[in-house]
């Protein structure tokens, strides 16, 4: 599963029991945060909130609305309708817009109750998550519930999976960069542990001491008489020798 429409679904689960408090009031956590202050009241249905809320946790409040805000579900109809994003197949991540109060609901449908599709159970069965639902009450239940959705009360989803896997290729690259750039940094470290010093003068100033020491004692040997030509592994390795040298001396 892509990983952003893992993280929309788990947080939608993980928000599965909230209710609003004291029943029947609206106040729930999910309008607090789109007010920006508690809110009370019938003028307060919090279905779309909740997705909003969700998009948000997510990190991805610029994939719901195309960054606006709306508790109106009519509106997010709208939204979809004016950006193609209507279709009637929902996958795992999409929105669902639902109508109960005609027996078969149509997309022409007035929208009233928004939720994200979990999964499809059959061809015309969806599990979904749910904000301010309840068994009583499908749209103002006071809830947040896991509800098992026919499709004659969706009249569309919203196809939110090219969203995710821009989401996801964006991830992917970012990924594959710091690969790279760590695969680089490996490359660049083996390039100089294994580069070649022509003279003592060329090495970091912390090995030429050492290193004129054990040309002059014997216990290595430059290319010639003016060119040391050693790798830092081959410094390192005289630079060993000279010191267990002057230990045993």
């Amino acid at each position: 599963m892509n990983d952003f429409v893992k993280r929309v679904i788990d947080t939608a689960i993980s928000q599965i029991g909230i209710t609003e408090y004291p029943n029947g009031s609206n106040n729930v956590k999910y309008n607090t945060a789109y007010y920006g202050r508690n809110v009370y009241g019938t003028s307060y249905p919090w279905c779309a909130s909740f997705i909003w809320w969700i998009f948000n946790k997510c990190g991805m409040s610029d994939i719901y609305l195309s960054g606006n805000k709306s508790t109106y579900c009519p509106y997010v109809h709208q939204w979809a309708r004016n950006n193609k994003l209507v279709k009637f197949t929902g996958l795992p991540g999409d929105i669902v817009l639902f109508n109960f109060s005609k027996a078969n609901a149509k997309e022409t449908d007035t929208a009233e109750h928004i939720g994200i599709v979990e999964k499809g159970i059959s061809t015309n069965t969806y599990s979904t998550i749910e904000g301010n639902t309840g068994t009583g009450n499908n749209t103002n239940g006071g809830a947040v519930m896991r509800r098992q959705r026919s499709k004659n009360n969706i009249i569309c989803f919203i196809d939110m999976q090219k969203f995710y896997n821009n989401l996801q290729e964006k991830k992917d690259m970012e990924t594959l960069k710091k690969e790279i750039a760590e695969l680089k940094e490996k490359v660049r470290k083996l390039e100089e542990k294994n580069k070649e010093y022509a003279f003592v003068t060329s090495l970091p100033e912390y090995y030429q001491k050492e290193i004129d020491e054990a040309l002059r004692l014997g216990i290595v040997k430059g290319r010639s008489e003016s060119e040391l030509g050693m790798t830092e592994t081959e410094i390192k390795a005289a630079i060993y020798t000279l010191r267990a040298y002057k230990k045993m001396n």
